[in-house]
């Protein structure tokens, strides 16, 4: 397993918890397993560390517990996230609360649409950006695409 890789038994203890709860769908994000609802991510597996997004006072609540701490992701500190302590995956109840308490945060903020998928490179080309007025680029040509299009000639 590489030293970016989530740890098998926080995913699987995750998403046994959340095994009963509607609406909750998963995908990866930054590489590893996240859980939404309603479009807003609330809790994923980042290396062997849970992160759940909570309101300020709860995520300050779970950070004054011993080994709790704010998810860093190697590239910055997500603020909106903490991580639970390493012990908490040992207690399930309380862990439920925790991962019950982000998933209803997650409800309250605006609901986010699903994205549409990326259209293939051959008909964005002619597309402007969303809202930039920019048309955007096909991909730049190599060298290679150069001399196969002068050996045609």
């Amino acid at each position: 397993m590489s030293s970016n890789a989530p740890d098998e038994q926080v995913v699987a203890a995750l998403i046994d918890l959340l095994a009963d709860m509607s609406g909750v769908s998963e995908r990866k994000m930054f590489g590893c397993p996240c859980f939404f609802v309603e479009g807003n991510m609330f809790a994923g597996v980042h290396r062997d560390m849970l992160f759940l997004k909570l309101p300020n006072d709860q995520r300050e609540e779970l950070l004054a517990m011993f080994g709790a701490r704010v998810w860093d992701t190697g590239k910055g500190i997500m603020r909106q996230y903490a991580c639970p302590p390493p012990a908490m995956l040992d207690d399930p109840a309380t862990l439920r609360e925790w991962v019950v308490r982000a998933c209803e945060f997650a409800k309250t903020l605006p609901k986010k649409s699903q994205k549409k998928p990326a259209k293939s490179p051959e008909h964005a080309s002619h597309m402007k950006s969303a809202g930039t007025g920019r048309v955007k680029l096909p991909a730049k040509k190599t060298a290679s695409d150069s001399a196969a299009r002068r050996a045609h000639r």
